[in-house]
């Protein structure tokens, strides 16, 4: 006597914005009701035919993101490798069957998810379900760019806790780090001008530097494109593979301003010789935005910063070039209703401008 699954999600991670549908019934006797208990959500379901079909998705989406996409890991020079369960949840629940005879069975199933989403339209290729760079990527190989003086980190999914292996095939250069299960943040930098970290033990080259992650028997490619300190506009945004992706935008850019008066107060209450206005202004609201460009983009480049579009969290980087950051310098922002070109398989789109809206700015009003 046994519930048997009859169709569930394929792969060992899941991603928590995709459908997590799961079919299932009795090997004897016949279903009457079942429930799946999901942390602390119960939910009960009818057979249909004999068989019970349930999406997880939507109990999945709200338990793995309580925290509204949060990044609350800060890098330190002395160690570039942190474990992020913000990004990264084995999620258990119990199927209980309940029987017309009176008798019930139960099933207790796990899985793995990210904070991913994959789309029906989609550069298709098989991933490793025991190593993987969680970056865009249009195949087998992820195409980074890290702007040196600013943070940047690369998240790589482990499926056990293992030691791996990074080599620098520019440099011949290797360098082992230790990954937990999960999701694991590696910071190349975390802003500061000596970057005793991950280039103290593995120097990257101006240019295309290619690294291996070489664990479980399983090699990982990432070719990090490094460039030059320069200052500029950085943004961190939240990705479809369920983790942070970051461009420095141009720093020639366009600021405006958008202010709204508050409703004036009617004041009109003196002889016409001893008046001096007829409202009296108790302030205005002021918002501001900049119009910045990525400057020229190849086309792994466009794949990446394109996300940002459809990215629910942006944040603006908040200090200079060459210094440690700390959660606060992180600014979230909001790119708004976008209307954008994305690719042009007729004219190669070299540079998308894009415009941000900063924080409200606070001002002087009257309280009275």
């Amino acid at each position: 006597m046994a519930i048997l699954i009859t169709s569930e999600p394929q792969g060992t991670l899941l991603n928590t914005y995709n459908n997590s549908i799961i079919e299932f019934n009795t090997d004897v006797g016949i279903g009457a009701r079942a429930t799946i208990l999901i942390g602390t959500l119960t939910f009960e379901i009818t057979p249909n035919q004999g068989v019970f079909f349930f999406n997880l998705k939507q109990a999945v989406a709200v338990i793995n993101n309580p925290d509204n996409f949060r990044d609350s890991i800060v890098a330190t020079p002395s160690s570039f490798v942190f474990p992020d369960a913000d990004l990264y949840n084995e999620q258990s629940f119990t199927i209980t069957i309940y029987k017309t005879n009176g008798t019930s069975e139960s099933l207790v199933k796990t899985y793995n998810y990210s904070k991913g989403v994959l789309q029906l339209v989609r550069s298709k290729f098989n991933v490793s379900d025991v190593i993987r760079l969680l970056s865009p990527s249009k195949d087998n190989v992820s195409n980074v760019t890290y702007f040196e003086g600013h943070p940047f980190d690369l998240s790589i999914y482990s499926n056990a806790a293992r030691s791996v292996t990074i080599t620098n095939k520019r440099t011949t250069g290797t360098h082992i780090i230790t990954l937990s299960k999960g999701v694991n943040r590696v910071f190349i930098s975390n802003g500061e001008n000596n970057n005793l970290g991950f280039e103290g033990q593995l120097p990257l080259f101006e240019g295309i530097n290619e690294l291996e992650f070489v664990g479980g028997g399983v090699t990982a490619t990432v070719f990090v494109k490094k460039i030059g300190v320069s200052c500029g506009v950085l943004l961190k945004w939240f990705n479809q593979n369920g983790a942070w992706s970051y461009w420095r935008f141009s720093p020639v850019f366009q600021e405006d301003i958008k202010t709204k008066s508050y409703k004036p107060l009617n004041s009109d209450f003196k002889n016409i010789e001893d008046s001096t206005n007829r409202v009296a202004q108790t302030g205005k609201t002021a918002e501001n935005y900049l119009n910045i460009k990525t400057g020229y983009l190849t086309e792994h480049e466009r794949f990446v910063v394109a996300q940002i579009f459809t990215s629910p969290k942006v944040f603006y980087y908040n200090e200079l070039e060459l210094q440690p950051f700390e959660l606060l310098d992180w600014v979230e922002i909001d790119t708004g209703k976008i209307s954008q070109e994305i690719n042009n398989t007729k004219n190669i789109i070299t540079e998308y401008n894009i415009k941000i809206e900063l924080p409200e700015l606070y001002t002087q009003a009257y309280a009275g």
